[in-house]
Parts: structure tokens; sequence; C-alpha cells
């Protein structure tokens, strides 16, 4: 029998492949306004970490993913949905269909881990969270934001 964690991870990819080309209509959330106020944090971020690598966990469409093109120099998508990976137009962007738990990336080995708008979809955190730590390099930020509409 899955258990309820388990169940909550399939749902959401359930979900977000039906949504997947459709998702920043439905949403409607990723204004200009949004955007700029993310380039700030990331442009803030990368000047303390040294520009060099980011993974966007949960990325969705990729919107930060796309941000964080001009800050830095290697960029990580992972999200647990396939048909949301497929939307996201960038060779540069390194793409990976995972959940969180485990992260499919070296140990130390990432400057920044970005969480925008998803711890809602976890049921838990804890093993995220260990994933988080593991992946980050000494010195390392990780930046979570969601409540999108404080902007």
């Amino acid at each position: 029998m899955m258990s309820v964690k388990d169940r909550v991870k399939n749902a959401n990819r359930i979900f977000y492949d039906i949504v997947g080309s459709s998702y920043e209509k439905l949403d409607g959330k990723r204004t200009g306004g949004l955007k700029n106020y993310l380039a700030w944090q990331l442009d803030f971020i990368s000047k303390k970490t040294g520009s060099g690598s980011i993974l966007d966990l949960g990325c969705g469409s990729g919107f930060v993913s796309n941000i964080a093109k001009d800050y830095f120099i290697k960029r990580y998508a992972i999200d647990i949905s396939p048909k949301m990976l497929e939307i996201i137009d960038d060779d540069t962007l390194i793409k990976i269909n995972s959940d969180a738990d485990p992260i499919p990336i070296e140990s130390e080995s990432l400057d920044c881990v970005v969480t925008f708008a998803v711890l809602h979809h976890c049921y838990t955190y804890d093993q995220m969270f260990h994933e988080i730590h593991r992946v980050l390099r000494k010195g390392g930020i990780y930046y979570s934001d969601h409540d999108m509409d404080a902007q």
C-alpha cells in the first residue's frame, strides 16, 4: 500500500502532468513585478555565493531557472512532473525529473537551492531539507519564498 507521502507526490505529478502546457496561463501570478523581485533576490544570493550553481527544486515551468540564467553559471531544475520539464525551452538548463528525496545531485556541490512556491506541495519536509543540506556546499544558501501576493 502506498504511503500518504507517496500518494501526495503521485497526485502532484499527475496534476502537473495534466496542466503542464497551460500552467502559466492558469496560474497567472508570474508578473513582471514578481520577476523583478526574484531577480533582485537571486542577484543578491549570487553575489554572496560566487554565482556558481543553483538548483530550482520543484521548478515547475522554469520561472526561477529562467531568471537565474543572468546570475548563475550552472543551473539545475528538478521537478516531479516530466510534462512540466518538457515545457521549459532552455538548452543550457540541466533538467532532472525527480522528487526532492533523494535529490540526484552530488553532495556539497551547489551554491544555492531555491524552493519557490513549493512547500505547500509537500506532505513532509524532513527528508527534503536533509537533501537540501546535503547538496549545498559550505556557505551555500537555501532560499524559499512563497507568498507571491505579498510582493
